[in-house]
């Protein structure tokens, strides 16, 4: 007597709504993929770098050292391709560059972009080439002004002295004249020889 055939099972119908993945992240179960993910140090998981940062640790077994990740090197052209990916123009890529490899921050004075390579005086904040000569120039006519004041103070007391009859006042009009002398004097070596712009480091 013959045995009736053996029916064999059939495979599972594949669906559409399941999906199998090697790697999915064990905090937002979610796909991750392997060029995009942070690996835990311990159990080797892999996170999304934002579920990483957002636990502060390994969703699977709690440990919070990862695998440090490679990183191409930050070249000046990486740099430049980020920041006209968001939208700065190719003057400001090209000043931050240029201060970036001076090692300066940029000119202190307003919104200026050019590096601050010139100081004006000793301690003073760092600024470009124009805003140093034009604070230096500044400095000058102030130290000036006041060097005309205090001799209009001196001669103002000497007059007064000598038309009041009160000699008492002669030396402190001479003490006057001769601080406005020094303070003319202080001005001109200031705009000669004194604390003027000067270049610290390569543009």
């Amino acid at each position: 007597m013959e045995k009736p055939p053996v029916e064999l099972p059939q495979p599972p119908q594949e669906r559409d709504d399941v999906k199998v993945s090697a790697h999915r992240c064990p905090y937002c179960r979610d796909d991750v993929p392997a060029a995009e993910s942070v690996v835990c140090q311990d159990c080797l998981t892999r996170h999304h770098p934002a579920c990483w940062d957002e636990a502060a640790k390994c969703s699977s077994c709690g440990a919070t050292a990862r695998l440090a990740s490679e990183r191409p090197p930050l070249t000046d052209a990486r740099v430049g391709e980020l920041l006209r990916n968001h939208g700065y123009t190719e003057a400001e890529v090209a000043a931050y560059l240029a201060r970036q490899r001076v090692g300066l921050a940029p000119c202190a004075i307003g919104d200026c972009v050019h590096p601050g390579s010139w100081t004006f005086g000793p301690g003073a904040a760092r600024l470009c080439e124009a805003h140093a000569r034009s604070q230096h120039r500044q400095a000058t006519w102030a130290l000036g002004v006041m060097a005309v004041v205090v001799g209009l103070v001196a001669v103002g007391i000497l007059i007064g002295g000598s038309l009041t009859h009160e000699p008492e006042m002669i030396p402190v009009g001479a003490v006057f004249t001769a601080f406005a002398i020094a303070m003319g004097f202080f001005a001109r070596w200031w705009q000669r020889k004194g604390v003027r712009p000067r270049k610290t480091l390569a543009p």
